[in-house]
């Protein structure tokens, strides 16, 4: 009685708002008959297939993204928030979004049981290529938000520059970078020698010798891959020939 007891408590020690999956609750003595027990007692919630919440709370987006990391995947960093929702949680933004999806990049391909439950409810979404040569990002490139783990300003617009034109907008991108004057041009460098997109890598540069912050002047770009050929984000726009390619014609900013 006292074990089953102590492992309520352990129950609802868990953060409210979070999912609790299955597998990770077997693997920390949760039994099959003690989980039905808390669904019967209304302590429980089963959301889905081997998915389950409190029952005094709704899921939240951010901490269901933190229980991917800490419950599915073998290491954090296989699953970062990234791109403009990694800018918005840290406070960079010009306007506020009625709703928000919510922006994920993934590492590991190895097999993950409750992606597909995250990926349905249409908030979400995952990125799968990876986009640096190294597997798992520089861990000065992430930050820790209560537990979750997070893009660095630096990354996430690099992220944000592959996702333009059809998950990011534009002009949007040029309005954050100009909010971000006093990026790491050290991480920046790292970034871009180890990104493996051309498109991210010439569109990032371009904007950002436009703008034109004080970082953007310290980065050597002899020693950054840029690709040959042209690349373009709409047909018909604006042809940058120092960086190779085409941007929206009579956006804000071009």
């Amino acid at each position: 009685m006292k074990k089953n007891r102590n492992k309520l408590q352990a129950l609802l020690a868990y953060e409210r708002g979070q999912p609790l999956f299955y597998k990770y609750l077997r693997n920390n003595g949760f039994t099959s008959q003690l989980l039905q027990k808390y669904r019967k007692s209304n302590w429980l919630e089963r959301v889905a297939p081997e998915v389950y919440k409190h029952t005094d709370k709704p899921l939240s987006p951010l901490l269901s993204i933190k229980a991917m990391q800490e419950q599915e995947f073998k290491h954090k960093l296989d699953f970062v928030l990234g791109g403009q929702s990694a800018l918005y949680l840290q406070g960079v933004r010009h306007f506020l979004k009625k709703a928000q999806t919510y922006y994920v990049f993934r590492t590991d391909q190895s097999r993950t049981p409750h992606l597909k439950w995250l990926k349905s409810q249409k908030i979400y979404n995952v990125v799968a290529m990876p986009l640096f040569k190294t597997r798992r990002p520089l861990v000065d490139s992430v930050v820790n938000i209560e537990g979750l783990i997070v893009s660095s300003p630096e990354r996430a617009l690099l992220e944000m520059a592959y996702l333009v034109p059809t998950k990011a907008d534009y002009d949007e991108f040029v309005k954050l970078m100009e909010l971000c004057p006093s990026l790491r041009s050290n991480l920046l460098q790292t970034l871009l020698e180890k990104c493996v997109s051309i498109k991210a890598k010439r569109l990032f540069l371009y904007v950002a010798s436009t703008v034109n912050h004080p970082w953007y002047k310290k980065l050597n770009e002899t020693k950054i891959d840029l690709g040959t050929g042209a690349r373009q984000l709409v047909v018909g726009g604006k042809y940058i020939g120092r960086y190779a390619i085409c941007v929206p014609e009579g956006s804000n900013f071009g």
